[in-house]
This record gives C-alpha cells, structure tokens and sequence, in this order.
C-alpha cells in the first residue's frame, strides 16, 4: 500500500487518534484510515473524521468479539485430563 501525504496537524490528529487504540491494533487502524482517504481529496476535517471512524471500527472488532466468536478476548482455555 503507497503510502498518503498529511499535514503536520492532520498528522497531530491521526497520532492523537491512535493513543487510544492497543499498540497491537494500531496498524490496522492506520491501514483503515489509509483505505477511507486514498484516492479522495482531504482536509484536516475528513482526516479527523477518518481517524474517528477507524478508531470505532477498531474498539468495535475486537480479537474475540468479532462476529461468530463466542470465546471473549483474554480467555483461558483449559481441558481436562
């Protein structure tokens, strides 16, 4: 994926943004805010809205609250002997 240009501020919003995701997810959320702009002529207010948008996309998906996945993040399985 090419990497997109931001501004200083815009950049400031995306870091800001980010603080508040998991470092694990924070790819993720970076390549989400890439897919929603890319392309598309942006300014500071579609980048903040991006990277509110990815960052609800990311909280909601979860690992182990996906959809279908009945097992809750951090679980510990175990089986019987």
């Amino acid at each position: 994926m090419a990497p997109i240009g931001f501004s200083d501020s815009q950049l400031n919003q995306v870091t800001a943004a980010a603080q508040q995701i998991p470092p694990f997810q924070r790819g993720r959320f970076l390549r989400r805010i890439v897919k929603l702009l890319r392309g598309k002529s942006f300014g500071d207010a579609e980048v903040h809205r991006a990277a509110q948008a990815a960052a609800q996309e990311v909280r909601r998906n979860r690992p182990g609250r996906a959809r279908g996945c009945a097992i809750p993040a951090g679980a510990v399985i175990t089986t019987s002997a």
